[in-house]
C-alpha cells in the first residue's frame, strides 16, 4: 500500500513537472510579435489625441519613494480631471493576470514573450479581458483609479504603469522593471517627455530630476 502510494506521487509530480515545462517552453515564447531585434516598441497607455496626463510621477528615488527600496519602479500617469480617460494596450500581448488589492483596485498583468507591461492601481478592467485574452496595441484594458487620498480633488485619476522582464514560469507580475525610454516610439518618447517637462511638480524633480533617475537611471537592460 505504500508502496502504490508512493508510486502515485512519482506520477502526480512527473505529470506536474511536464506541465509547467510544457508552459514554459511553449508560452515564454507565446505572442511574440517582436521586431528581429527582439525588444519591443512600446506605445503610451493613454489615448494621444484625447486628455494627455497633467504629470507623471518618474521612476527612481522621489519625495514618496526612498532609494533603498529602489524608488519608485514605474510611471504614474496623473490627470487633474481624468472624467472619461481610458488606459490602453502599450504592447501586442497576453493577459496574465488580474489582480486586486486591499483597496479594491486591479491591477492587470500582461505578457509577450519574455517582456511584461503592468497596468496597476486601476479602477476597473475591460470586462470582456481574462486571464488568456490577447491584446493588440491601443485595445482597452481600464479605467484610471481616484485614491481615497486625493478626496479634494473629485476628478483626479491615476494609474501605476511598469515595463520589464516577465519570465517566471507562474504568471505573474513585471520581475525586474526597466527603464521603458528607450522601448518607446520615437514619437511616443517625445510625448512622454513632454509631459515630463509639463509637470508642474518641484519638489518632486529635486529628486528625481529625470524620468528615469537615480537607481533606474539607464536601466533598459
Amino acid at each position: 500500500m505504500f508502496k502504490w502510494f508512493i508510486r502515485c506521487l512519482l506520477v502526480i509530480g512527473i505529470l506536474v513537472l511536464a506541465v509547467i515545462v510544457y508552459h514554459y517552453f511553449v508560452n515564454i515564447n507565446a505572442y511574440t510579435n517582436l521586431p528581429e531585434n527582439g525588444r519591443p516598441v512600446l506605445e503610451l497607455p493613454i489615448d494621444k489625441n484625447g486628455k494627455v496626463p497633467d504629470q507623471i510621477m518618474p521612476m527612481g528615488e522621489t519625495i514618496n519613494h526612498e532609494a533603498r527600496q529602489g524608488g519608485h519602479p514605474g510611471i504614474d500617469f496623473q490627470w487633474h480631471d481624468g472624467d472619461g480617460v481610458k488606459i490602453y494596450s502599450s504592447i501586442d500581448s497576453e493577459v496574465i493576470g488580474i489582480f486586486t488589492d486591499d483597496n479594491g483596485r486591479y491591477d492587470l498583468a500582461t505578457k509577450n514573450g519574455g517582456w511584461g507591461v503592468d497596468y496597476t492601481e486601476l479602477e476597473s478592467v475591460n470586462p470582456q479581458l481574462k486571464i488568456g485574452s490577447k491584446l493588440k496595441v491601443g485595445d482597452w484594458v481600464g479605467i484610471p483609479n481616484h485614491p481615497k487620498d486625493s478626496e479634494g480633488f473629485p476628478k483626479y485619476r491615476m494609474i501605476h504603469w511598469q515595463f520589464g522582464y516577465s519570465d517566471y514560469i507562474i504568471p505573474s507580475k513585471v520581475q525586474k522593471r526597466l527603464c521603458p525610454l528607450t522601448y518607446f516610439s520615437p514619437s511616443d518618447r517625445i510625448l512622454l517627455e513632454k509631459i515630463w517637462t509639463d509637470t508642474d511638480w518641484p519638489e518632486m524633480k529635486t529628486n528625481a530630476p529625470e524620468i528615469c533617475s537615480n537607481y533606474f537611471k539607464g536601466r533598459d537592460e
